[in-house]
Protein backbone atom coordinates (compact mmCIF):
# COMPACT_ATOMS: atom_id res chain seq x y z
CA UNK A 1 0.00 0.00 0.00
CA UNK A 2 1.52 3.20 -1.04
CA UNK A 3 -0.98 5.62 0.71
CA UNK A 4 -3.80 5.86 2.20
CA UNK A 5 -6.29 6.16 -0.91
CA UNK A 6 -5.67 2.49 -1.28
CA UNK A 7 -6.89 1.52 2.43
CA UNK A 8 -10.34 -0.17 2.30
CA UNK A 9 -11.54 -0.43 6.34
CA UNK A 10 -14.48 -2.98 5.07
CA UNK A 11 -12.04 -5.55 3.68
CA UNK A 12 -9.97 -6.57 6.43
CA UNK A 13 -7.64 -9.73 6.71
CA UNK A 14 -7.14 -10.83 10.30
CA UNK A 15 -3.80 -12.57 11.18
CA UNK A 16 -3.32 -14.41 14.94
CA UNK A 17 -0.24 -15.96 16.03
CA UNK A 18 -0.90 -18.22 18.79
CA UNK A 19 1.60 -18.64 21.78
CA UNK A 20 0.45 -21.18 24.06
CA UNK A 21 2.00 -18.85 26.90
CA UNK A 22 -0.10 -16.09 26.40
CA UNK A 23 -3.36 -16.63 28.13
CA UNK A 24 -5.11 -13.59 26.09
CA UNK A 25 -4.30 -10.27 24.08
CA UNK A 26 -6.36 -7.17 22.66
CA UNK A 27 -5.98 -4.89 19.74
CA UNK A 28 -8.02 -1.97 18.33
CA UNK A 29 -8.06 -0.42 15.09
CA UNK A 30 -9.48 3.04 14.34
CA UNK A 31 -11.07 3.81 11.07
CA UNK A 32 -12.65 6.86 9.35
CA UNK A 33 -13.23 8.31 5.96
CA UNK A 34 -9.72 9.52 5.31
CA UNK A 35 -11.37 13.16 4.31
CA UNK A 36 -13.38 14.58 7.48
CA UNK A 37 -10.99 17.14 10.12
CA UNK A 38 -11.27 15.79 13.32
CA UNK A 39 -13.81 13.21 12.67
CA UNK A 40 -13.22 11.41 16.15
CA UNK A 41 -14.16 14.89 17.78
CA UNK A 42 -17.10 14.39 15.74
CA UNK A 43 -18.43 11.17 16.20
CA UNK A 44 -17.77 10.26 12.64
CA UNK A 45 -15.50 7.30 13.29
CA UNK A 46 -15.49 3.21 14.37
CA UNK A 47 -13.21 1.30 16.57
CA UNK A 48 -12.42 -2.29 15.92
CA UNK A 49 -11.74 -4.61 18.79
CA UNK A 50 -10.37 -7.71 18.95
CA UNK A 51 -9.86 -9.78 21.45
CA UNK A 52 -8.35 -13.37 22.05
CA UNK A 53 -8.35 -15.20 24.62
CA UNK A 54 -7.44 -19.13 25.69
CA UNK A 55 -8.33 -21.83 28.38
CA UNK A 56 -6.83 -25.24 27.62
CA UNK A 57 -7.26 -26.36 23.82
CA UNK A 58 -10.10 -23.61 23.42
CA UNK A 59 -9.10 -20.23 21.64
CA UNK A 60 -12.05 -17.62 21.93
CA UNK A 61 -11.81 -14.60 19.48
CA UNK A 62 -14.27 -11.65 19.66
CA UNK A 63 -14.87 -9.06 17.46
CA UNK A 64 -16.92 -6.03 18.53
CA UNK A 65 -17.68 -2.69 16.50
CA UNK A 66 -17.92 1.06 18.21
CA UNK A 67 -19.20 3.58 16.21
CA UNK A 68 -19.27 7.45 16.57
CA UNK A 69 -22.38 9.10 16.75
CA UNK A 70 -22.53 9.80 13.52
CA UNK A 71 -20.38 7.03 11.52
CA UNK A 72 -21.97 5.55 8.68
CA UNK A 73 -21.28 2.23 8.89
CA UNK A 74 -21.21 -0.76 6.36
CA UNK A 75 -21.15 -4.12 5.84
CA UNK A 76 -17.48 -5.91 7.10
CA UNK A 77 -15.66 -8.82 4.82
CA UNK A 78 -13.23 -10.17 7.81
CA UNK A 79 -11.16 -13.14 7.08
Amino acid sequence: MQSTKEYNGNELILHYYFDDEVEGSKYQTYNDDGLTANAYEKGEYELMEFEAEQEGNILEVELEAKMGSRYQTSVKTIT
